[in-house]
């Protein structure tokens, strides 16, 4: 479909993804700006996501900005899956994970790693309660 590839691909050859995003300073210091030279997506230009199980219009942003109040996050992008549900991916904050695990004693108190089942578990339940 010549017509879709031009509103996508540029004359140069880039490609368009929508994505709306910048790179970290390596300067810059924050929950989740502690790398120089990331690349952080903050959104995109046709953000709104629709259901066509129900034929709802879901903006992802706004799920975003809420998860991002957990502590246990440090990123997280939701997006469309098959126009019938929503996913996210999710960056934890291991610090506040192994934090979190450690007060629930589920892991020792001296333990540094926790297994990425135990994580989403995490994640999720706290998810959940909102």
């Amino acid at each position: 479909n010549p017509s879709a590839t031009n509103q996508v691909i540029d004359r140069d050859g880039w490609l368009n993804t929508g994505d709306i995003g910048w790179i970290v300073p390596y300067h810059s210091i924050g929950r989740s700006r502690n790398s120089g030279g990331v690349i952080v997506v903050e959104g995109r230009a046709k953000d709104t996501i629709v259901l066509s199980s129900e034929g709802e219009n879901v903006e992802p942003g706004e799920l975003e900005e809420a998860a991002m109040r957990s502590s246990l996050i440090q990123q997280i992008v939701v997006i469309g899956q098959d126009k019938r549900r929503l996913g996210a991916v999710v960056v934890p904050n291991k610090e506040e994970v192994l934090k979190a695990a450690r007060e629930l004693s589920i892991i020792d108190f001296n333990s540094s790693d926790v297994s990425q089942e135990k994580v989403t578990s995490l994640i999720y339940n706290e998810l959940k309660t909102w």
